[in-house]
């Protein structure tokens, strides 16, 4: 099992700004990502995601644009969450 990386995390963190906007832009969402409450959750390894509760357009749940390194590997609309 892979546990965190530290480094990674601090990188990460150290640029969130940079990373939130990666995640908007992969989401299609324009305007300020900062202000939709953005939370980052770190996975062991390198994997993680930004979890926007408050974007424009998105059910209440919000939208998870999930990282694997530096790359979008999946974003999901939590509202189809909520129906399964």
């Amino acid at each position: 099992m892979a546990s965190l990386d530290a480094g990674f995390i601090d990188a990460v963190c150290a640029d969130a700004g940079r990373w939130l906007r990666v995640a908007a832009d992969a989401a299609g969402l324009e305007g300020d990502p900062a202000s939709w409450d953005p939370e980052i959750n770190f996975r062991a390894g390198r994997e993680w995601a930004v979890r926007f509760t408050e974007a424009p357009g998105r059910s209440e749940l919000g939208i998870m644009v999930v990282f694997t390194g530096e790359c979008v590997t999946a974003i999901d609309d939590l509202e189809e969450w909520e129906d399964a």
